[in-house]
């Protein structure tokens, strides 16, 4: 047996399996300590300027809660859209 922690985004998709939960895009935000951010949206995401705090924040196209997350010097963000099935 292996003493290796499943990661956040490996415990995200097996739920998204096992309730069949899918939607269009998959974005992936990798953080420069390594941690990763994984969801699930039906719209892209986008880089948006803000004047109140002076930085990028990342956005789905049509985030109604707000930014998902400041965007830091390093982060690289992929995005795939998922198979139709």
């Amino acid at each position: 047996m292996s003493d290796e922690v499943p990661s956040i985004h490996e415990a995200n998709r097996m739920v998204r399996v096992l309730t069949g939960e899918r939607k269009k895009y998959t974005h992936r935000i990798h953080n420069p300590d390594g941690t990763v951010l994984e969801f699930q949206h039906d719209k892209g995401v986008k880089l948006d300027y803000s004047v109140e705090s002076r930085s990028l924040w990342i956005f789905t196209s049509d985030y109604p809660c707000g930014p998902v997350c400041e965007h830091k010097p390093g982060m690289v963000i992929l995005s795939e859209e998922n198979p139709k099935v």
